[in-house]
């Protein structure tokens, strides 16, 4: 049985990276043009160190650029080596990279040509700066042209990718290589190995038709195809081959060597701030306020336990209590996280170490951006709209690019707000605290939206006189949060990944949120519970279950991990691939059922301001709170 199923792995395999190495565009043949002068004047090659793009190349790669209309082009010299074409191909699927705006910036490592338009927002490396500067500028590209770029194969242009000598830059040159892949690569390859080996002793017969499959996987991928790789000399010696890539890659691990500079100081910076924080296990300390007797929305004293969590996500340490209100059934964080409490948990969350695995998380809900800007346009044409707690600006940017003729500001605590504007994903980006923020912007905005943000605030109806305070009369207002009434988290308990502590405070009911916005003069207009459903809860339960049993050490504020705890987690997570894709598949199929009122883990409301909105009171409310 697993014997066919490898099998149909290999082919599948060898089908989806065909599909991929066929549908790659190529520059036309050699032309001359009269405007080539001109056009060579809106675009200019960047090229990795050490690599010389030939005059031709750059030449037609500006004139495909500019018949297709892209800003951005990644150029792909032909005659690759296999193992590297191979590498290029998993990493990702051509079209899809220039279709999706979300979709993760990526380099074949040789040379970029980019418009003078993008040129004027970003600041090439310096050749002296190396490659690993180089790499992360050409892949930051493609958030600056999130809809205009393109890798392309540069035909009749033989270039290997540049093999740096430093150790540092060599593994992030394999780690880009390999993209997505990587840890894959890595803890899987022996797996299929071991079991080649072990069918073809105890089964030559279909032993050895699983082996001729697997030599032949390079051909069937890459004969006949526009990278023209060197396919051949790869495919007879590939066990030697790919042992020798594998023992390179397993010696590319980040933990090894000894720790740089800035590694040894976040350690040092966590340990004192945890050592500060002492009694985080027990959910007290200087962390955490003063726990309250009261519930902050309606002010009764029914308050029961609900649920203790840790963190799962970062794994940092710390004990969450959840209370529930008997009166109004809100659900809340008690005791509360002090402010330091929050800066030591968001440290390196959104930003700095954790910001590429939020941003991938992100950029994979594109779907659910529309879906919100449907209900907008559903309701009225607004003319300047404000993003609250927006982040990197993945809203504003599919918002501005369906209503063009909304202006859309970005608010937030982070820089990242001024990234989103530097990029062009957002007319401005506004940093600071909402309600601090609101008396100034009295008024401005026709539209104000909260999407996941006003779990994660300290006062929500402070939040909401904010936002009550920045509309005009008619203005609308969308917020999107974790619905604690689903029968999904009921039933998953402690395994929900909504409850996200310690991030998220408080978790508002729709009655609860409602009547709150109607003593500030909203009226609802509308309440969605099924396309706002988000199907990731059994796929989240099975990540926390693989965190439980073999946690990521490698964060500063855990232990050094010892080589044990790091084979532990690379089986834990090679072999947990099956329950990954089996509630991944589940989520999907189960929708009709987990994405209806009162299973749905989000809902999303539009509120309208009213005429008789009291802005007065409100900004006088807000101005005594700060």
């Amino acid at each position: 049985m697993l014997t066919h199923l490898l099998a149909l792995l290999l082919l599948t395999d060898a089908l989806k990276l065909w599909r991929r190495a066929v549908s790659y565009p190529q520059l036309g043949p050699r032309t001359d043009h009269a405007q080539a002068p001109a056009l060579l004047g809106e675009y200019t090659i960047i090229a990795a160190p050490g690599v010389s793009v030939p005059e031709h190349v750059y030449w037609r790669a500006a004139q495909w650029a500019d018949d297709e209309g892209v800003l951005v082009v990644d150029l792909l010299p032909e005659g690759w080596s296999a193992p590297d074409a191979l590498a290029q191909l998993n990493k990702l699927h051509p079209i899809d990279y220039a279709l999706k705006p979300f979709s993760k910036g990526a380099t074949a490592g040789v040379a970029v040509l980019v418009h003078q338009r993008v040129l004027a927002r970003v600041t090439p490396p310096e050749a002296s700066e190396g490659y690993l500067a180089w790499l992360d500028f050409a892949r930051e590209l493609k958030r600056y042209a999130p809809w205009e770029s393109a890798l392309v194969v540069a035909t009749d242009w033989r270039q290997e990718r540049p093999k740096p000598s430093k150790p540092q830059e060599r593994r992030a040159a394999l780690s880009d290589l390999y993209g997505p892949t990587f840890e894959a690569t890595r803890w899987l390859s022996p797996l299929i190995w071991a079991w080649l080996a072990y069918t073809f002793v105890t089964q030559p017969l279909y032993g050895g038709a699983l082996l001729a499959l697997w030599l032949a996987q390079p051909a069937l991928i890459l004969a006949r195809t526009p990278l023209k790789a060197n396919w051949l000399p790869y495919a007879l010696p590939r066990p030697f081959t790919d042992l020798a890539r594998w023992w390179q890659l397993l010696g590319s691990l980040p933990e090894r060597g000894e720790p740089g500079p800035s590694e040894e100081e976040r350690r040092a910076s966590y340990k004192a701030m945890m050592a500060r924080g002492e009694g985080l296990e027990r959910g007290e300390g200087v962390f955490f306020e003063e726990e309250r007797h009261t519930c902050p929305l309606c002010d009764s004293s029914q308050l029961t336990p609900h649920l203790e969590l840790t963190d799962f996500y970062q794994n940092k340490p710390g004990l969450f209590k959840l209370h529930r209100c008997g009166e109004c059934d809100h659900i809340f964080q008690n005791p509360r996280l002090s402010i330091e409490g929050l800066e030591f948990y968001y440290r390196d969350f959104y930003d700095g170490l954790g910001e590429a695995g939020m941003d991938t998380i992100f950029g994979a809900s594109e779907q659910s951006y529309r879906q919100r800007v449907s209900m907008i346009r559903a309701h009225g044409a607004p003319e300047r709209w404000l993003d609250v707690g927006g982040g990197h600006g993945h809203f504003t940017l599919i918002a501005q690019h369906l209503m063009p003729q909304t202006r859309f500001d970005l608010l937030d605590l982070s820089s990242s707000v001024e990234q989103a504007a530097a990029r062009g994903w957002c007319e401005q980006g506004v940093r600071g605290l909402f309600p601090e923020l609101a008396p100034e912007l009295k008024g401005v905005y026709d539209g104000v939206s909260m999407s996941h943000y006003l779990e994660h605030t300290t006062d929500p109806l402070k939040e909401l006189d904010a936002a009550a305070l920045a509309l005009k009369p008619q203005g609308l207002l969308m917020i999107e949060v974790p619905d604690p009434g689903s029968s999904i988290g009921q039933l998953l308990r402690s395994w929900w990944l909504p409850w996200f502590q310690p991030q998220h405070l408080h978790f508002m009911s729709v009655d609860n949120l409602s009547h709150a916005l109607e003593e500030r003069g909203f009226d609802v207009l509308d309440v969605d519970r099924s396309e706002a459903h988000q199907s990731v809860d059994l796929f989240f339960a099975a990540l926390i279950l693989i965190q439980r049993i073999a946690p990521d050490a490698h964060k500063p504020w855990c232990a050094p991990p010892s080589a044990l705890a790091r084979l532990k987690r690379g089986l834990v997570l090679t072999l947990s691939l099956p329950l990954i894709l089996l509630a991944t598949a589940l989520d999907h199929l189960l929708r009709p059922l987990l994405a209806r009122p009162g299973w749905s883990n989000t809902y999303r409301l539009l509120a309208q301001k009213t005429e008789d909105t009291p802005e007065e009171k409100l900004g006088e409310k807000l101005e005594e709170q700060a």
